[in-house]
């Protein structure tokens, strides 16, 4: 598992919760269970006596975390966003269904946002799909917004899509190997041939 996945599966957790025990939300005609569960991996509803292992509700929750991804994630906007944005766009996704991303009339603005592949402009859209300022809402779409403008620093994989907000002279692992960053001119370079560049 990735850091982005582990972090794709904490933020929904977090906001998420567990509950081993099937309930119904005031005015829903469904079920939830789980990590905010509302279907088994074949379709099927969560039924309202039902109760499950919190290793159940993993499963099932990376089921659904890959479902809510599949249709977002084909979009070549989506596929341009840092690593963090991406995260913070799939929680958004788990949270109000893969669906969201055909309907531009009810999500317009964070439907552009993500077709064009912009951080700043997720995290602008974002804290407006709080349903009304519900006080949970307000918190998750605050944390994601914060998340997806924030530079992803792997020490592991230096290739990030945002590897340009690194101060140069930042030492970091690529391919098991020690290397520094030599700016947007030089890119990875040895620690070697770190010091035979010229900065100006």
């Amino acid at each position: 598992m990735s850091v982005f996945d582990r972090k794709r599966q904490d933020l929904i957790r977090k906001y998420e919760g567990f509950e081993p025990d099937a309930y119904q939300l005031h005015g829903e005609d469904f079920h939830t269970i789980g990590y905010g569960s509302t279907s088994y991996e074949d379709g099927s509803p969560i039924g309202a006596n039902d109760s499950m292992s919190q290793e159940r509700a993993q499963d099932l929750l990376n089921h659904h975390i890959d479902r809510t991804r599949e249709i977002v994630a084909q979009d070549r906007g989506y596929q341009n966003l840092p690593p963090n944005a991406q995260v913070a766009v799939d929680s958004f996704a788990y949270n109000t269904g893969p669906n969201f991303f055909n309907d531009d009339d009810g999500f317009g603005t964070i439907n552009a946002a993500i077709r064009s592949g912009d951080a700043q402009a997720v995290a602008d859209a974002l804290p407006l799909y709080d349903n009304g300022g519900l006080p949970g809402l307000v918190r998750r779409r605050a944390e994601e917004a914060a998340l997806a403008v924030k530079p992803a620093f792997d020490p592991v994989d230096s290739t990030l899509a945002n590897d340009l907000s690194r101060a140069v002279g930042t030492p970091a692992v690529l391919q098991g190997k020690p290397v520094m960053w030599g700016g947007k001119d030089y890119g990875w370079q040895t620690p070697a041939s770190f010091k035979l560049i010229n900065h100006r």
